[in-house]
């Protein structure tokens, strides 16, 4: 009988595919677990890497229920948290990490699968985080001689810069007058003034597409707010004021809109009775998008929902607010010279005394390290400061910042921000001779700078002219 050379060949595969299950079925019962996969909710190459963030360590083959915590470390040292799901362990990262850092996980033997065996050999997995990227606003001034008043010239845009810390920038949008811009990683807003009409624009920054937002054409955009990590941007419409519109003016000024960015609907925010919501004030946004803090016209706070979706949380009477925290769990308050931490979730309010004799400014929270501004007036002058804590807990306070330097001589400092890690400021400076440009509700001094600070190495990484950073994640 004549065999045919598909038959051989068949029979020859099936063999082969038999002979490669029962190798495997040898390995996989005779050894222990072995790691398969490594993966990242987001790509520590490309973008920040936060708490909450996870890893994903994927086995061969189910493993036992168990807490496998100690048989996980990092190098440098990582706060974090694991749990078992049937062939994995997911990894929650309990801090922020550091930008530009080598950082090696290590899996170790201990780790059993469903008849018991245990992992034998350490595995092992390096991985580097990325450098921080930001994105600015420049005002390009000419002189206009026909408007001393504001020194706004027609000659040159303004312009919005997409930048690494290396100095390679990119402009991503220009418009005659910038007022405002916020951005997270997906979406950068920005609100322009044409002939004293306010613009809202948002830009894709995967695409670099933009789209003009459907905004009344005579109304003022104030107060804008985006989600760090959401798709949502909150701002506040003003009609302009006369006496024909007096009652429409009092009844829609300062109402709050949101729009989904995403999608580009927009709606306004309402109470039950289907009365606008208000902010009389900068509005925040916690982390991940689902509730904003807006003060009213008698400086009440309130905790209102982006979506409509819950009546107006009355959180009480404050002077400032420095918004929420980074995983949007409390939001600090100051009432005059006081402070107090407002627990989202119990309600429980707590006070609050920094270990610092001169004014309190701007508080910044990342992880559980506070950093905060403070002025003290000298007999010279006044002095500001940007010291830290590392937790509430904590009283010694660590100054990583001040003016007093002779670089910062005849500067006023206005403000500063934090990078996702910590460890990178900047600091928003100008003249302290300043005539500002009268530019809507973000006046601006022609000379404004920022300066990008490094807190370990106490030195300036670099100095440009612009305004309003914000530091990508």
């Amino acid at each position: 009988m004549r065999i045919s050379r598909y038959t051989i060949v068949s029979a020859g595969l099936a063999t082969a595919l038999l002979l490669f299950i029962t190798v495997l079925s040898i390995v996989l019962y005779t050894n222990g677990p072995r790691v398969r996969l490594v993966s990242f909710q987001q790509d520590p190459a490309s973008v920040a890497v936060h708490r909450n963030n996870t890893i994903t360590v994927t086995f061969d083959r189910s493993i036992m229920n168990n807490d496998y915590s100690q048989q996980i470390s990092f190098e440098p040292a990582v706060d974090f948290e694991a749990r078992t799901a049937k062939q994995s362990i997911v990894v929650t990262l309990q801090q922020n990490l550091s930008h530009n850092t080598e950082y090696t996980m290590r899996i170790l033997p201990g780790i059993t699968d469903q008849t018991g065996r245990e992992m034998e050999d350490a595995y092992t997995h390096s991985f580097k985080t990325s450098n921080p990227s930001y994105m600015y606003a420049e005002r390009r001034y000419g002189i206009d001689y026909s408007d001393e008043a504001t020194f706004i010239g027609s000659d040159r845009e303004d312009s919005i810069w997409r930048a690494e810390l290396n100095g390679e920038r990119e402009e991503i949008f220009t418009a005659p007058v910038i007022s405002q811009f916020v951005a997270n990683q997906k979406y950068a807003v920005v609100t322009t003034l044409d002939q004293d009409l306010s613009k809202l624009f948002t830009i894709n920054l995967e695409t670099k597409t933009v789209r003009e937002e459907s905004v009344p054409s005579d109304e003022r955009i104030d107060n804008l707010a985006i989600s760090p990590r959401g798709n949502i941007v909150l701002y506040t419409l003003t009609p302009e004021f006369n006496a024909e519109n007096a009652e429409r003016h009092e009844r829609n000024a300062n109402r709050v809109e949101v729009i989904n960015l995403d999608s580009g609907s927009r709606r306004s925010l309402v109470d039950g009775d289907g009365v606008f919501v208000k902010s009389f004030s900068p509005i925040f946004i916690d982390p991940s998008g689902q509730a904003a803090l807006v003060k009213d016209a008698e400086q009440t706070y309130y905790a209102v929902s982006p979506f409509n979706d819950y009546e107006p949380i009355v959180l009480g009477a404050r002077s400032t607010s420095f918004g929420f925290n980074d995983n949007g769990s409390e939001v600090v308050f100051r009432d005059n010279t006081n402070f107090s931490r407002y627990d989202v979730v119990s309600g429980e309010v707590t006070p609050y005394e920094f270990d610092r004799q001169g004014f309190v400014r701007d508080v910044v929270t990342v992880d559980d390290t506070i950093f905060y501004q403070s002025n003290d007036f000298f007999g010279d002058g006044l002095t500001s400061y940007i010291e830290k804590i590392d937790s509430w807990e904590d009283t010694d306070s660590e100054e990583v910042w001040s003016n007093s330097d002779s670089f910062y001589i005849d500067t006023a400092f206005k403000d500063f921000d934090v990078s996702h890690d910590g460890e990178l400021l900047s600091i928003h400076i100008h003249s302290s001779r300043c005539t500002f440009d009268g530019v809507s509700s973000n006046s601006q001094c022609p000379d404004v700078q920022t300066v990008l600070y490094d807190t370990a190495t106490k030195e300036v990484i670099s100095t440009f002219n612009g305004f309003d950073l914000v530091w990508l994640p």
